[in-house]
């Protein structure tokens, strides 16, 4: 089993889960598959990031390998760089389709409850559950009427981030950002 995605960093999410090796789409299409014994299945996480060149080229690969390939993501999410939709596409036309129907990512009953209510289109219900789960930093979540002090602010909290905070996941190998020089910032009435 091959763990396969377009970005870096959802291929190595996707290997971790299903204990396979992590390689993005790009590279397979570059270097090929190495070390193939038998029939395999590639699984491609973030299908909706393909464009219509690289699936492509991922099908007459997968073709000429003798694999199976299995597309996961979520076509209401981003879309490809590239041209094309290919994910939603291949949908539409009738592509065998299996749609989770219960939430499995978010594993707190207020992470769970905000998502539910992003699907349904209620935002500030899902900021409400998102706050509520926040335990000790319970009020974290902040709205301010004034587009001019909103942006302070988000200029303010932004600065005070340190290298630790600011770093992206363990996941991935991306190395964290730099910290912000430790000026002051004024944020005017803020």
């Amino acid at each position: 089993m091959r763990a396969l995605a377009p970005t870096v960093t959802a291929a190595e999410t996707l290997g971790k889960s299903i204990d396979a090796e992590p390689m993005t789409v790009a590279s397979l299409l570059l270097h090929g598959i190495p070390d193939r014994h038998g029939p395999e299945a590639w699984i491609v996480d973030e299908a909706s990031l393909l464009s219509a060149r690289d699936a492509q080229h991922l099908l007459a690969r997968t073709r000429d390998a003798g694999a199976r390939l299995v597309l996961s993501g979520d076509r209401q999410q981003l879309g490809s760089v590239g041209a094309g939709k290919v994910f939603e596409q291949l949908q539409r036309a009738d592509m065998t389709t299996v749609t989770l129907k219960e939430i499995v990512r978010q594993t707190t009953p207020h992470t769970r409850a905000a998502i539910e209510a992003l699907i349904d289109g209620r935002i500030g219900k899902a900021l409400d559950h998102l706050d509520a789960g926040a335990g000790r930093d319970k009020g974290a979540i902040t709205e301010h009427a004034e587009a001019d002090i909103r942006r302070a602010m988000l200029v303010r909290d932004f600065l005070a981030l340190t290298p630790r905070t600011s770093a992206p996941a363990p996941s991935s190998s991306i190395p964290p950002a730099k910290a912000a020089p430790s000026s002051p910032a004024r944020s005017g009435s803020a």
